[in-house]
């Protein structure tokens, strides 16, 4: 399990050198925690909260409190509770991030240098959140919580568009829980001594974190040896996007030597196999994936005219295998889309065993030079078409994101293409989707949605490669 850090501090309200109450506050709301006088009943407490006052006491008896609040709250979402002998208030502040110096206006008032700390404090929680998670132990050591993180996480950084950092706070003796963090692609920042308190043990816990900037990167750790069956590999970590500098060895491969280029479809094929593990409980050998990435490279540099070669020419491979070759002629070509524009690919896959839908997309200018792509995976199985719907609005939503403004989108599924030209809507789950895409596109009006043919959209997703 993460452990979850304690509260900040409380500060102390005082009034004639005498606690009234204590309190802190966050960047949506201040609490107020008040001691409550024994043996009393706890139905004569009341408290009111109004827009820009607060009123609580023992009824039949002179309010305790009587002020103004220093800010306005939102009293519909402002509540009070009484737990163990304390009464403890929420104030949901009307002004996010509005640092207050006092919860009582003209009284109590922080320092000039405490409020300086408290709006640093409250600053860097705007872009500063801490994950935690806990599992059933008959449940351990079956992926799940690895899972759960990375949904969490990948959902967690478009939620808080401010979030600048991700953090997680572990015993340095739970190393199951820091496997997860590290498979997720935390890295591990260091040890804290003696810095959490738990089950009456003060403890060392290891400081993990998660940029922003980190979903944007692939980190991968490879080892390649001259032989093919001699791959190996170490755990890819990270990854939901990737940007074009950190894939720069694939999308410049195409004037890189030729042994530059199988090295960029073999790291492709290790990846590829690293994630059917992950998600699919599936790998192939070492020796396999040598077999597959060369298969690849063969078949992507006969269709780039790299490599030619007539009806029953024979080539040799190794001293023990021959295999023969018929032409190809590359007879379906990925177009490039005019100076200025750019074209996005979209497609999806279903992993009908494991209940998984995966889409992915890449986006590339009139060079054909890689700008951007995107992969995401989601539990459930989707049917065909709202998996390729949702692949395409991803796409959209993302390249709206980045600013980007004459975007081709070029999709198999004629089905979606000609669903976003129809009028009439439906109430199903992919007319929801086509309908959002809709809106997506009235937003962005050099945005065009156009279709291509299947074999079209493999070979744009082949120049990724090498």
């Amino acid at each position: 399990m993460a452990d979850k850090l304690a509260p900040e501090k409380r500060h102390i309200f005082l009034h004639n050198g005498q606690k009234v109450f204590e309190w802190d506050q966050t960047l949506d709301e201040v609490n107020i925690y008040i001691n409550l006088p024994p043996k009393v009943n706890s139905k004569q407490f009341y408290c009111k909260i109004q827009s820009k006052h607060i009123e609580l006491g023992i009824k039949g008896n002179p309010p305790f409190l009587n002020h103004d609040l220093t800010s306005p709250v939102k009293t519909d979402s402002s509540f009070w509770t009484l737990e163990d002998d304390i009464m403890h208030i929420t104030l949901n502040k009307r002004d996010k991030g509005q640092t207050w110096a006092s919860p009582i206006l003209g009284q109590g008032q922080l320092d000039a240098y405490s409020t300086d700390l408290e709006q640093k404090r409250l600053m860097l929680q705007r872009f500063q959140e801490e994950i935690g998670y806990a599992i059933a132990a008959n449940y351990w050591g079956q992926g799940i919580c690895t899972k759960a993180v990375k949904v969490a996480v990948s959902q967690v950084f478009k939620d808080i568009p401010d979030l600048v950092r991700l953090q997680a706070f572990v015993s340095v003796e739970n190393q199951a829980s820091q496997r997860v963090l590290e498979k997720v692609g935390f890295l591990r920042e260091g040890i804290l001594r003696k810095f959490s308190y738990v089950k009456g043990r003060v403890k060392d816990v290891a400081l993990f974190s998660l940029l922003s900037g980190d979903t944007h990167s692939l980190q991968t750790q490879v080892l390649i040896f001259h032989k093919l069956n001699l791959v190996e590999t170490v755990p890819i970590q990270g990854p939901l996007w990737v940007e074009s500098d950190q894939i720069d060895l694939c999308h410049r491969s195409f004037y890189l030597p030729t042994a530059a280029r199988r090295a960029a479809v073999l790291i492709w094929h290790i990846w590829q196999n690293r994630n059917n593990q992950v998600w699919n409980n599936s790998k192939v050998s070492a020796r396999q994936v040598g077999i597959k990435a060369n298969q690849t490279w063969e078949e992507w540099s006969l269709v780039q005219g790299l490599i030619e070669e007539q009806p029953g020419t024979v080539s040799q491979h190794d001293n023990n295998t021959v295999q023969q070759h018929t032409a190809i002629t590359p007879a379906t070509q990925w177009l490039p889309p005019r100076p200025g524009i750019l074209k996005c690919n979209v497609d999806a896959s279903f992993y009908e065993a494991a209940g998984y839908t995966g889409w992915g997309w890449c986006l590339r200018d009139h060079r054909g030079r890689f700008i951007l792509a995107g992969t995401n995976l989601t539990q459930g199985r989707l049917n065909t078409f709202e998996g390729e719907a949702m692949t395409l609005k991803e796409a959209i939503e993302e390249a709206m994101s980045k600013g980007f403004s004459h975007v081709i989108f070029e999709s198999d599924s004629k089905n979606v293409v000609d669903a976003i030209s129809f009028r009439q809507v439906g109430s199903s789950e992919f007319s929801i989707i086509i309908s959002h895409i809709k809106s997506l596109l009235l937003l962005a009006p050099n945005f065009e949605v156009k279709f291509t043919k299947r074999q079209t959209n493999n070979v744009a997703y082949e120049r990724l490669i090498p």
